[in-house]
């Protein structure tokens, strides 16, 4: 297994999500350092008492609040 699909992993287990495809395609574009950056601020956020959805419906997944923060940071 290469290390890649390791931390993809590793990450998405820390996210409880089930899509590690999408984990690893954010390895592959960002790099891991910066894939790791935007799980430390997706558990921050957590910590805090998670993020909402943009209409304040309900809260967002861990793995949901990961994949809206690199959205929101990403050109």
């Amino acid at each position: 297994m290469s290390e890649i699909v390791t931390e993809a992993q590793e990450i998405a287990q820390a996210l409880d999500e089930r899509r590690i495809d999408l984990v690893t395609a954010a390895i592959n574009v960002l790099g891991l350092e910066r894939t790791r950056a935007f799980l430390d601020q997706t558990l921050t956020a957590e910590a805090a008492g998670g993020m909402m959805t943009k209409n304040d419906q309900r809260r967002r997944t861990p793995g949901g609040a990961f994949f809206q923060l690199m959205k929101d940071h990403i050109t």
